[in-house]
């Protein structure tokens, strides 16, 4: 929505799902929270065995129809020349089969993983998050469809140059534990990183989890080198300026450390589309997976050099892709002509 704006391109944005039924969608949001956490095996069985199955499967359409009503009122109301989707949702591909005018529709993939719930036969273009996953989109798309790398898109403060104000003077390291504050072993995980670091500050961005915040801050009162942080709004020079990130490994999540060029040790990743973000940090040598406490020392380890860590800074440089919105939005400016004045 920024660089829409930026663009001087009117932008709304609409989580579909809630709209269309808040109570179904809170029971899938806290469905999927309690399988990954506690059942990660089931979730990433699921994953996979759903990831190839075809684009027109009916379980797709079931999914779509907690989201249908909602997006197709929006797009009746709105009239807008282009939606892009930022969540596997089917709610519509039914405009492929109506003869009104429907609006250009992408679809911005925020995962190095595919998975055929992302490709439906109305979509006219694909944001794909890096190269190498070009050959399977296009198995699984179409081919009417255009695949246009770019990159995740991830708000402007990562992307820049500027370094931004230290948070803190002491060297730091930081545990990120997602939006909602959840991360496994946190305690005996930030043990091994004391050890490990014992001249080193660990700040444990714990969102907006209480209960996190209040572990944490136990930990605190006998070792004042943990300190728990809430809500941050300013995590760009959080990670800008860490030694090095422990986080999980959410598409947006290592976005950002990437495009910050924070090295990162990916704690036992969720099966699924996790596992998959966490080898494509490891693969381009942004950072390392950790399965267990061994691994998670050894890891710690690696990047106590500061060598090892200088190399996974430039790797995040080759690997990120900063200004991703930017490009989405030039692109689309490209195919509606240089005096953009539509909705989207």
């Amino acid at each position: 929505m920024e660089a829409f704006q930026r663009r001087g391109i009117d932008a709304i944005s609409l989580d579909s799902f809630r709209e269309t039924n808040r109570f179904t969608a809170a029971v899938s949001e806290l469905s999927y929270e309690i399988s990954s956490k506690y059942f990660p095996w089931m979730y990433g069985a699921s994953y996979r065995m759903t990831a190839n199955l075809s684009v027109s499967h009916p379980l797709w359409q079931m999914f779509a129809f907690m989201s249908r009503r909602a997006a197709l009122e929006a797009i009746h109301m709105h009239k807008p020349d282009v939606v892009l989707q930022l969540f596997p949702d089917h709610s519509l591909c039914t405009l492929v089969k109506t003869g009104e005018r429907r609006p250009f529709i992408g679809v911005v993939l925020t995962d190095y993983s595919l998975h055929s719930r992302w490709f439906h036969r109305a979509v006219d273009a694909y944001y794909l998050p890096s190269q190498e996953l070009v050959d399977g989109a296009m198995g699984l798309s179409d081919g009417q469809a255009s695949l246009v790398v770019t990159g995740i898109p991830v708000r402007e403060e990562f992307s820049s140059n500027d370094m931004g104000d230290r948070p803190v003077e002491e060297p730091y390291i930081l545990f990120s534990t997602g939006g909602r504050g959840v991360f496994r072993d946190l305690t005996r995980t930030l043990k091994v990183a004391r050890s490990v670091f014992p001249e080193h500050t660990i700040y444990v961005m714990c969102g907006r989890n209480e209960r996190m915040y209040g572990v944490v801050e136990h930990l605190c009162r006998s070792d004042p080198r943990i300190v728990p942080k809430g809500f941050q709004n300013n995590m760009s020079s959080w990670l800008r300026h860490a030694q090095l990130a422990v986080m999980k490994s959410g598409g947006v999540t290592v976005t950002e450390a990437l495009v910050s060029r924070c090295p990162m040790v990916l704690y036992r990743p969720y099966s699924g589309q996790e596992a998959d973000n966490a080898r494509y940090v490891e693969r381009m040598g942004a950072g390392r997976i950790a399965q267990g406490l061994r691994r998670f020392r050894e890891a710690l380890l690696y990047f106590a050099d500061d060598d090892h860590r200088e190399a996974a800074r430039l790797a995040c440089v080759r690997a990120a892709s900063a200004h991703a919105a930017d490009k989405m939005v030039d692109d689309l400016v490209h195919r509606f002509g240089d005096n953009p004045s539509s909705n989207s």
